[in-house]
């Protein structure tokens, strides 16, 4: 059995910048997807209000990067009340927590060992990769809604050379998204080769003599708090105690 776990406000905010004045686009597209992907059941995780206070609570400047587009406007906020009402009304399979990203992990968790099921996570977010797993993938559009890419572990390897669990270990050192501060100095090439060495941020650090170039020893050692804080704050929350019930869409 197929299920679909949407990334409600990354989807919606995709039609909207498509077609801001209807909301006719996210549902058509919704409806494409399940029919392509011939799924049997649906669910929809939103972002709440605010960020994550456990974020927050240990790096205030947590997605502070000063940037102000267009997901701000008012009629963004009207486009999506607009999609999660007619979701509640019709299916009643809407999650919402402080950031959907940690909604999703949390349902991930619950359903990775379900039998005889294939969950597949619709979303662009990269954050969501590490979720990836054997019955667990991830469908993403990178130009147009009629076009998806089916992403796997294999996927994850080809473009980022890496585990998808790993890919929270290398944000650690390289930071950048969401304003995580990283390990300055550090890139992707060197954080990827690091993380592909050690296998991840714990193991580097305890074998950090191993390390034998002395100027990345140094910086790992000057940035080793930034480091943990950042892996702290890349990976996604699983434990949120949430109720969910995945629905079949209306055909």
């Amino acid at each position: 059995m197929k299920h679909l776990i949407v990334d409600g406000n990354n989807v919606a905010h995709r039609s909207f910048a498509v077609r801001p004045g209807s909301t006719d686009l996210f549902f058509r597209m919704i409806d494409g997807l399940v029919k392509t992907m011939a799924c049997q059941k649906i669910l929809f995780c939103f972002d709440g209000v605010g960020l994550s206070p456990l974020r927050l609570a240990i790096y205030p400047d947590y997605k502070n990067n000063g940037s102000k587009g267009e997901i701000e406007r008012a009629d963004w906020w009207g486009y999506l009340d607009e999609v999660k009402e007619q979701l509640v009304k019709n299916l009643q399979c809407v999650v919402t927590t402080p950031e959907a990203d940690d909604g999703i992990a949390s349902v991930v968790r619950q359903v990775q060992y379900w039998q005889n099921s294939q969950f597949y996570i619709v979303s662009n977010d990269s954050d969501l990769l590490q979720l990836i797993s054997a019955n667990v993938l991830c469908l993403r559009f990178p130009k147009t809604f009629s076009e998806f890419e089916l992403w796997d572990g294999e996927r994850v390897d080809q473009r980022y050379h890496l585990h998808p669990y790993q890919l929270s270990h290398l944000k650690a050192l390289v930071g950048g998204h969401d304003n995580l501060p990283g390990v300055r100095g550090i890139g992707p090439v060197i954080g990827t080769r690091l993380i592909q060495r050690f296998n991840g941020l714990h193991q580097l650090y305890a074998a950090l003599y191993q390390v034998e170039k002395e100027r990345i020893r140094n910086l790992l050692t000057k940035g080793r708090r930034n480091a943990f804080l950042s892996f702290a704050l890349a990976t996604l929350c699983d434990y949120l105690p949430i109720e969910f019930s995945f629905k079949e869409w209306p055909k």
